[in-house]
């Protein structure tokens, strides 16, 4: 269920059941640009909300700056990030970056695969930009999304 009162939405939790149509597509209809089956996210605007998925299906988690730093032109730096709701996902998670960011600022986080468990999560991100930028506390740099790898298969390294 979702809550929307004044521009702000709480949650919105999706759960694998057989049903015969969606509850609040109004909503959906009056509020909702697009919705993102893929990357499990609802786009409001310019606004990127993740969707909680019960069951077996992906999950996905925003990952944040956990210090606001200082990246130099043209630079990268190790930042040590947060993922705050990181026990909805599995410990293995897949990292992307966030669009919006690199809309807003010449920065971008560089995707990879992360320990969720760990308190000390860093990325790199880069800074292309001219002019020295600062990256703020909770700022959100990317998208976290749960990784199963298949065990059933032979690793072969070429």
């Amino acid at each position: 269920m979702f809550s929307y009162t004044k521009n702000i939405l709480m949650f919105l939790w999706l759960c694998a059941k057989l049903t015969d149509g969606i509850l609040g597509q109004d909503f959906l209809r009056q509020h909702v640009d697009n919705i993102n089956y893929r990357h499990s996210c609802l786009v409001m605007g310019s606004t990127t909300v993740p969707l909680w998925v019960c069951g077996t299906a992906k999950q996905i988690c925003r990952v944040q700056a956990k210090d606001t730093v200082k990246i130099p032109a043209n630079s990268r730096m190790w930042v040590p990030v947060k993922i705050p709701l990181a026990d909805h996902i599995t410990p293995i998670g897949l990292v992307e970056p966030s669009f919006e960011l690199m809309g807003k600022k010449d920065m971008c986080a560089l995707g990879g695969v992360v320990d969720t468990i760990s308190n000390e999560i860093v990325l790199n991100i880069i800074n292309y930009g001219s002019e020295s930028t600062t990256l703020y506390k909770n700022t959100v740099v990317g998208t976290c999304e749960s990784h199963v790898e298949n065990s059933d298969t032979c690793r072969i390294a070429l």
